[in-house]
């Protein structure tokens, strides 16, 4: 007897433990099985019905009037085109939109103009060349042809006879210490000389700027600067100084009258009331 109450009481035992183990386990859900054939749509690809379509092209429409009435406005006011270009790109952006919702194609952006370069100019034959620029020969026919032009025009470009009154050297030494810079001697009050004073030499150098001239000349004694001026040559001939400078080179000699002036720094200066050809260089 003492056996068979051990034995029951044992087997009692671990039924309990089996109950209090059972009832402390979890039971985790089963993840759920998709069969092979099943599918899921996660995005809906039914395409917007007509009145939406409709609804979309009317408010780009709008858009695009407003922007169009914009920028005339702007135009109008007198904007600027860096000022203007964004403006203008939002309106082709609309209307590449409204063709898109149209099912069209957008047209593709004008194509920016491109600046024709000007072909280089053929230089001309007949172009005047610099002197330091021509042969001997091309010197000596330049030269005749002023030659040409002077007879033409009635002109001698080989004078006969001209009358000095004063030398480089003598004008030096009679306004020595007289005339202060940009002074004249309108009067003649320094010289001993009666009328006007005549000076003759080569013309060693010569500067033309516009309306004014200043020629270099060389005599037997020394150089004197002479100054030429449009308006003051124009009140004994209209054409004198036009015909200085197409006619007169370095080498020609040459004759002037006028009065003894200082420049305004200072050079003796003869301001010459007329010029002559006496001997044309070639």
């Amino acid at each position: 007897r003492t056996a068979v109450a051990f034995s029951f009481s044992r087997s009692s035992s671990l039924y309990a433990a089996r109950r209090s183990v059972a009832s402390q386990t979890t039971y985790l859900p089963q993840p759920l099985s998709l069969s092979h054939t099943s599918s899921i749509r996660l995005f809906s690809t039914t395409e917007p019905n007509a009145d939406t379509k409709t609804e979309d092209v009317s408010a780009v429409e709008a858009q695009i009037a407003v922007k169009g009435d914009e920028i005339r406005t702007l135009k109008e006011n007198g904007i600027t085109k860096p000022e203007l270009t964004p403006h203008i790109e939002e309106l082709l952006a609309l209307k590449a939109k409204l063709a898109e919702l149209n099912g069209e194609v957008p047209a593709p952006p004008p194509p920016k103009k491109e600046k024709k370069k000007n072909p280089p100019k053929k230089k001309q034959n007949n172009a005047k060349k610099d002197e330091s620029e021509m042969s001997i020969n091309e010197l000596r026919d330049s030269r005749l042809g002023k030659a040409t032009s002077m007879r033409d025009a009635g002109a001698e470009p080989y004078a006969y006879v001209y009358d000095p009154n004063r030398t480089a050297s003598q004008l030096a030494a009679e306004y020595n210490d007289k005339l202060e810079p940009g002074e004249e001697d309108a009067d003649g009050e320094h010289t001993t000389c009666e009328g006007e004073i005549a000076v003759a030499g080569r013309i060693m150098a010569r500067r033309v700027f516009g309306k004014l001239a200043f020629y270099t000349l060389q005599d037997e004694t020394g150089t004197i600067q002479l100054q030429f001026d449009k308006k003051r040559l124009g009140e004994r001939d209209p054409e004198s100084f036009k015909h200085l400078k197409a006619w007169t080179d370095s080498g020609d000699i040459i004759g002037a009258k006028g009065t003894i002036r200082r420049t305004d720094k200072g050079e003796l200066t003869l301001y010459a009331k007329e010029w002559t050809m006496l001997t044309k260089s070639a």
